[in-house]
C-alpha cells in the first residue's frame, strides 16, 4: 500500500510539473500579445498625432491596462529589450498641438482649389443587371405504358373455406409478382374482389365501400376474409386439402397463411405439421433447410424459411425514365 501511495503521489507532481510548464507557456503567449497591443497602440496614437497637427480632435479617454487586470504579476514576464515599448502601457503623452488659424485653414483649401490637378469626377453608379427569367422547369419524361395485364386462370371464390387457402395463396403471389400495377392497398383490394362471386362478392363490396378502412388495407382486408370465411372445415376435409397444397412458385409468406389456416383445423402435433410443411416447401427451401439445425416448432421453421427469403431475394431493377425494355 505504502509503494502504491508513493507512486500515485510522483504521478501527482509529475501532472503538477506538465501543468506549471502549460501556464508558464500560456504566460509568455498573452505576454507576446500585450507586447503587439501596446505596438498596436502608439502606432494609432501617432496617427492621431499627425492628423491632430491641422484639427483639433477630441481625444477619448481611455482606461489605462493596471497590473490588477491581469491574473499573474507583470514582473514575471522577461524584461522588454531596450528601445521597445513598455508592456501594455500607452507611449509617451506628445505635446499639446497649437491650434492652426482659420487664415491658414482658407489658404489651405484655396491652394487646393486653384491647383492645376484635375479632379476626377465621382464614380458613376453602375445599374445592377437585369434579372434573368427562371429558366423553364424541365418536363418529366413519360413513364412508357405498362405492358397489358393477364389475369390468372382461378376458379372464383363463393364461400367455400375448403378453397380459401388455395384461392388466397394464389392471388398474393400474382400480386406480388406485378406489384408495378397494383401501387396502393385500394387497387389491390378492388383487384382480388374481382375474383369473388356470390355470396362471398356481396359480402366484399359491403365492406370496402367508400370510407371503409377496409378499402385501402390489403393485408387487413385479408385477415377479414379468413375470419368471415373461416370455415368450421371437417378435419378430413382439411387433411386433404392441407396435403395437396404445395408452394411452388408462389411467395413463402402467401404458403405460410395458406398452411396455418388449415392446420387449425387439425389436431395434429407440432412435428407432424413441421413435415406437412416440409413436404409442401419448394425445393429450394428444403435444400437449404438442410444446412439449419432442428426447429423447435412450426412458428421456428417458418421464421428460419423467411431468413432464407430475405437472404436469396433479388430486388427489382429499376427502369430508367424514358428506357424501355429490350
Amino acid at each position: 500500500l505504502m509503494s502504491e501511495a508513493a507512486g500515485n503521489l510522483n504521478s501527482l507532481r509529475m501532472a503538477n510539473v506538465a501543468l506549471r510548464e502549460e501556464l508558464n507557456a500560456l504566460r509568455g503567449e498573452n505576454a507576446n500579445l500585450g507586447l503587439q497591443l501596446g505596438r498596436a497602440l502608439a502606432e494609432v496614437n501617432s496617427l492621431r498625432g499627425n492628423v491632430s497637427s491641422y484639427i483639433r480632435w477630441p481625444v477619448p479617454v481611455v482606461p489605462v491596462l493596471a497590473e490588477e487586470n491581469f491574473d499573474f504579476p507583470l514582473s514575471e514576464i522577461d524584461a522588454v529589450p531596450e528601445g521597445d515599448l513598455p508592456f501594455l502601457c500607452w507611449p509617451p503623452p506628445r505635446a499639446e498641438p497649437e491650434y492652426a488659424s482659420d487664415e491658414l485653414l482658407i489658404s489651405v483649401i484655396q491652394d487646393c482649389g486653384t491647383s492645376g490637378a484635375p479632379v476626377d469626377p465621382p464614380p458613376r453608379a453602375i445599374p445592377p443587371p437585369p434579372a434573368l427569367p427562371p429558366p423553364p422547369a424541365k418536363e418529366q419524361p413519360a413513364q412508357p405504358p405498362l405492358p397489358p395485364l393477364e389475369r390468372p386462370e382461378l376458379e372464383p371464390f363463393s364461400g367455400d373455406p375448403v378453397y380459401l387457402a388455395e384461392f388466397l395463396m394464389k392471388l398474393e403471389t400474382f400480386i406480388a409478382d406485378h406489384e408495378d400495377h397494383f401501387p396502393g392497398g385500394a387497387e389491390r383490394v378492388a383487384f382480388l374482389i374481382t375474383f369473388f362471386a356470390g355470396q362471398a362478392k356481396n359480402w366484399a363490396i359491403s365492406v370496402t365501400r367508400e370510407g371503409s378502412p377496409l378499402r385501402a388495407n390489403f393485408p387487413r382486408f385479408l385477415d377479414e376474409i379468413r375470419k368471415e370465411f373461416c370455415g368450421p372445415i371437417p378435419p378430413s376435409v382439411a387433411k386433404k386439402a392441407i396435403r395437396k397444397l404445395k408452394q411452388g412458385h408462389c411467395t413463402l409468406g402467401s404458403y405460410a397463411d395458406a398452411f396455418q389456416f388449415l392446420a387449425q383445423f387439425l389436431s395434429w402435433d407440432d412435428c407432424r405439421l413441421q413435415n406437412q410443411f416440409l413436404k409442401g416447401l419448394s425445393e429450394f427451401f428444403r435444400k437449404e433447410l438442410l444446412w439449419s439445425t432442428e426447429m423447435a416448432d412450426l412458428d421456428e421453421l417458418i421464421l428460419e424459411c423467411v431468413e432464407i427469403e430475405r437472404k436469396v431475394r433479388v430486388p427489382k431493377p429499376i427502369p430508367l425514365p424514358g428506357v424501355r425494355n429490350i
